[in-house]
Parts: C-alpha cells; sequence; structure tokens
C-alpha cells in the first residue's frame, strides 16, 4: 500500500476479520448436517487458534490433508453431483467455497 501511495496509485484495503469455525459452521453447506459439521471442526482442531479461527489463511494452509486424514469424515462430504464424494479442490469443492453469511 505504501509504495503504491508513493507512485501515486490510487488504493484502499479491505481488511477481512478472522472467519471463526463454529461447531455448526459448515451446515451452511448443502448436505453437511449438524453432526458432519462438528466432525469437521474437530478435524480442523489443531489448525485453529484459541477463538476458533483458522491460524493461516486457508488458500495456504494444510486444512485439506486435517479433513482428508479423517477418513470417516471426508467419506461423508457431498460432492458437486449426487453420490460424487468432495474433492476439497480450490474452486469446485462446496466445502472449499463455503463463505461465512452476511
Amino acid at each position: 500500500m505504501r509504495k503504491l501511495r508513493q507512485e501515486s496509485v490510487r488504493s484502499a484495503e479491505i481488511r477481512v476479520a478472522p472467519l471463526l469455525i463454529s461447531p455448526r459452521f459448515f451446515c451452511r453447506v448443502r448436505g453437511i448436517n449438524e453432526s458432519l459439521s462438528r466432525a469437521l471442526r474437530r478435524a480442523l482442531a489443531p489448525l485453529l487458534d484459541s477463538e476458533g479461527a483458522l491460524r493461516e489463511d486457508p488458500r495456504a494452509s494444510d486444512w485439506r490433508e486435517a479433513v482428508r486424514a479423517e477418513a470417516h469424515v471426508s467419506a461423508r462430504l457431498p460432492g458437486t453431483r449426487p453420490g460424487q464424494a468432495d474433492t476439497l479442490e480450490p474452486d469446485a469443492s462446496p466445502l472449499a467455497e463455503v463463505r461465512p453469511t452476511v
């Protein structure tokens, strides 16, 4: 930002608050019930801070590996088509694209 301003480039900074992962957070994804949402949060627990937010940017963290390691959880994740499991791939996975409600 400082460099842009030094170059007289109009710019603005958007700060995004940490996203808290509550036990029901993943219920907003079609096909994920409260039980599965809680299991997902437990799988992610080692990656969360004391307030329940991811410690790292989810685009760069190893949250996918944490979910895949829990086979009983990852096998239950709904994919984009009926009968298909979630790939956890960016821009394709319903779980990877979950957003907070506003």
